[in-house]
């Protein structure tokens, strides 16, 4: 029976891949267990999440860049490379951390659901906690939505996972509410990510992952917060572009 771990687990790995300046993200499940972790401490997402725990995985996957596969080729006094194709999901190699147990890190060549042509950009948009680079909620739920409804769900906890991205979706843009309302963010900061999201939301796998979970895109946005007149160009955007959109 495989290992459950933790994003943790991998938190000094992860860490000396961003100091070398090889570029990675954290995407799957454990990205998803990060966020989780993330928002629960950081609000009461807890209480919505709480029944879901543990937040675990059995494996680690990673976006890596060209560079960071051919350091990771090289370092084997931390661990081994084997390069294993995976044309279902984008996995190129795995990385075996050397320890009791060791390690796997699935080293992927994109994001499952999104076209290549985004690595770049996502890896632009990756948040960066301390040397732990980590897919950004929008892009991570489009994804796991594709997984969800295109995967043979056998030993996959999808479905587990998108639903703790709902929540963890609407904190992201509370997150950005709150920010902007205390002056560290701009509103016209916060309407290119209501776009984005809105524009992740025309992918038709959106609406049918969502749908097999019993929720829909209008979970994904605070919407009486989004109206706030602290806010004003914000609120115009929810009220005349946003609800109409989305409903």
């Amino acid at each position: 029976m495989a290992r459950s771990t933790q994003v943790t687990d991998y938190a000094e790995f992860l860490q000396t891949l961003d100091n070398k300046g090889k570029s990675y993200f954290l995407e799957g499940g454990q990205a998803v267990n990060f966020w989780a972790e993330y928002y629960s401490h950081k609000s009461n997402l807890d209480s919505k999440l709480g029944h879901l725990r543990p937040f675990t995985s059995k494996d680690c996957d990673i976006w890596v860049s060209h560079a960071a596969l051919k350091y990771l080729e090289s370092d084997t006094e931390r661990g081994s490379l084997k390069k294993e194709a995976s044309p279902v999901d984008g996995q190129i190699a795995i990385y075996t951390i050397k320890g009791n147990p060791p390690l796997e890190v699935n080293l992927m060549g994109g994001v499952y659901g999104i076209p290549e042509k985004m690595n770049e950009k996502l890896s632009q948009r990756a948040l960066n906690f301390n040397g732990l680079r980590v897919l950004d909620p929008p892009h991570l739920l489009r994804s796991k939505c594709h997984c969800l409804v295109e995967l043979d769900q056998t030993d996959r906890q999808d479905q587990k996972h998108l639903s703790m991205l709902v929540p963890i979706l609407a904190e992201y843009v509370t997150e950005l509410i709150e920010q902007a309302s205390n002056g560290k963010l701009s509103e016209r900061a916060v309407l290119a990510e209501l776009k984005i999201l809105l524009k992740i939301n025309k992918d038709r796998r959106i609406k049918d992952g969502l749908a097999k979970i019993g929720s829909n895109a209008i979970d994904l946005f605070p919407v009486k917060a989004l109206k706030s007149d602290n806010l004003p160009l914000v609120s115009q955007f929810t009220q005349m572009t946003l609800v109409k959109e989305l409903s």
